[in-house]
């Protein structure tokens, strides 16, 4: 949920830390969003990272096929 309308990146990260998908880039207004998770992603653990202006807030997501 963003508070209000800004520029936003959505990154989802491996566990070594390496860059696996980017979910969002651009402006989007304030809301809630939801994004789809690239097809094929293996199964695993992955850190999904969300910056908004001068916010970055992360959290886990876990994939299983």
């Amino acid at each position: 949920h963003l508070p209000r309308n800004g520029p936003v990146q959505l990154l989802l990260f491996d566990l070594l830390g390496r860059q696996v998908a980017q979910l969002a880039d651009g402006e989007f207004p304030g809301g809630t969003h939801t994004v789809q998770l690239p097809i094929g992603l293996p199964s695993g653990r992955y850190r999904c990272q969300l910056r908004s202006g001068n916010a970055t807030i992360s959290d886990w997501v876990v994939v299983v096929r």
